[in-house]
């Protein structure tokens, strides 16, 4: 039977993903990524993904020339830490209100 000529039913029944391997998608890498560091927050996983995606080592290297630089930038890392956590206590709290 062509696959032009299936019914919407055999269709949905012929289907399948579209590699093998479950591990290729980006939840697929966030679920391995969890499975190795459970304490990781998406916020966390997204700038590791972030970094590796576009070369973020290369980048630094060339334009962080200061020692400024770098403190600038742990800066903004370390509130953005923080502001993780306010998500989260907003969320345990909406979660006690509803109860």
């Amino acid at each position: 039977m062509a696959i032009d000529e299936a019914t919407i039913e055999e269709k949905d029944l012929a289907w399948m993903p579209a590699t093998n391997d479950v591990n290729k998608g980006a939840l697929g890498q966030f679920h391995v990524m969890i499975c190795c560091q459970p304490q990781l927050t998406l916020l966390g996983h997204n700038a590791i993904a972030m970094y590796f995606c576009n070369d973020t080592e290369a980048f630094i290297k060339e334009k962080f020339t200061k020692k400024e630089d770098h403190q600038f930038l742990h800066k903004l890392a370390r509130k953005s830490t923080g502001e993780e956590k306010k998500w989260k206590k907003e969320i345990v709290d909406f979660g006690k209100g509803s109860r």
